[in-house]
């Protein structure tokens, strides 16, 4: 193995590294089962420790989703959405909680609502989704899109995704009205924004009681080159938010969101490689994406319109849901994923971590959580279900740390030490 890591990771600067076919990454011997509904036929992952963050229902707010995580300074930092009962619904606020590591166990601060519920004056108390939507009031939501640190200080990155329904709440489109930074050294921290499209003015949000002022400019300008590097692009933004389903793959007709970090593979005549979502399920596989250019210029969030036949349909099973993608410290890769897709059900399990031991080709593959509880406190859109998902990951130490939701209610984080990974 070491052998392959050094071939791929350490070329003469001089030779070439070209991308590799995308219908050979998933080089898993074994098969899927889509008839085994807790494990898809797949081991588990031994020697894993798994942490109750955020239990939603002793909060009063009974959704939590958009999972994110980042490990810096000895302290780890976790993201996730709270809903007061529905996704995305008006009100959907940001948590922030820390974490530090004493020996092998995790001390955990309380939860800190970096962004609180964005509600006009006359929108005196938070309603479920379905009572804005059938009003046909738009919906401001936000939710954590990662953390950077600059200049000595760790910032949250929030994204606004307002949803507005119409016709009686028989149709409805999402939007993208800006995004924020908020210093975490400080909890008096109030942050402030980074970008504000049209709809940050059409949807009022400057009658909330959020902050309204722009990063002053080099810090924007500084944060702006961070999100916009390939190795730590969130997700997505509101360019990404403001074309949903206009982002297509390489034959033109299959949307993508939700974008991975990339990875660079070789020297500096070498690539970039990051994952997408299917947004329209049709695939059932990840989507993957090269580009050459060191500084990613020529892909998003720098631009929104792909290279012609750049975005490739993987072999990599996707149940059309969100992935993680990660380079360990000695340099072999790995995925989070939900790989099997039960079309009756659409439950998302199990959570599996696949690992390219050749950084290329993901050919161990292990279930890291599964049997989701199928207990939930009901929500209006009817989306809640038994699944694990929406991962995120970051390396601390001798960990790789994955943080998910349950059900999209509970938040999880699970420890595994990374020399269990082989």
């Amino acid at each position: 193995m070491l052998r392959l890591l050094v071939n791929l990771f350490a070329l003469p600067i001089s030779l070439a590294l070209d991308p590799p076919d995308p219908k050979f990454l998933w080089a898993y011997p074994g098969k899927l089962n889509p008839n085994d509904t807790v494990n898809a036929g797949l081991p588990t992952l031994s020697n894993v420790q798994h942490i109750l963050v955020h239990d939603a229902s002793t909060t009063g707010r009974t959704y939590a989703h958009h999972a994110s995580v980042e490990y810096f300074n000895d302290t780890l930092y976790l993201g996730f959405s709270s809903g007061k009962v529905d996704e995305d619904q008006n009100g959907q606020q940001s948590w922030v909680v820390t974490g530090k590591l004493s020996g092998s166990s995790w001390t955990f601060s309380k939860p800190r609502i970096v962004v609180g519920s964005a509600l006009l004056p006359n929108q005196t108390s938070e309603q479920d989704y379905t009572y804005w939507c059938s009003r046909n009031i738009a919906q401001r939501a936000s939710q954590p899109n990662g953390f950077v640190q600059y200049q000595g200080e760790v910032y949250a990155i929030v994204e606004f995704a307002d949803i507005v329904c119409y016709n009686g709440a028989s149709s409805k489109y999402t939007t993208g009205a800006g995004r924020m930074a908020i210093a975490l050294s400080s909890d008096n921290s109030v942050g402030c924004w980074l970008s504000q499209t049209k709809y940050y003015a059409e949807h009022q949000y400057s009658k909330t009681k959020l902050p309204k002022a722009l990063c002053a400019a080099d810090l924007r300008n500084g944060l702006n080159a961070l999100l916009n590097s390939p190795a730590t692009t969130p997700m997505s933004n509101e360019k990404l938010i403001n074309t949903f389903g206009k982002f297509y793959g390489s034959d033109g007709k299959t949307p993508v969101i939700e974008v991975t970090h990339a990875v660079w593979f070789g020297g500096s005549d070498g690539y970039w490689q990051r994952f997408w979502r299917d947004s329209s399920g049709s695939s059932l596989l990840n989507w993957v994406e090269f580009s050459k250019d060191k500084d990613g210029k020529d892909w998003f969030p720098n631009t929104v319109t792909p290279q012609n036949d750049n975005i490739f349909a993987s072999n990599i099973p996707d149940s059309n849901t969100k992935s993680f993608f990660g380079v360990l410290p000695d340099g072999r890769t790995y995925l989070v994923h939900n790989p099997q897709y039960y079309p009756s059900t659409r439950w998302r399990q199990p959570l599996a971590l696949s690992v390219a031991n050749d950084g290329v080709h993901f050919d161990w593959v292990r279930v890291l959580r599964t049997n989701a509880s199928q207990e939930w406190v009901p929500d209006t859109r009817n989306v809640k279900r038994p699944g694990l998902s929406y991962p995120a990951a970051a390396v601390a130490g001798d960990y790789l740390m994955v943080l998910y939701s349950e059900d999209k209610e509970d938040i999880w984080l699970s420890q595994i030490p990374i020399s269990a990974l082989a």
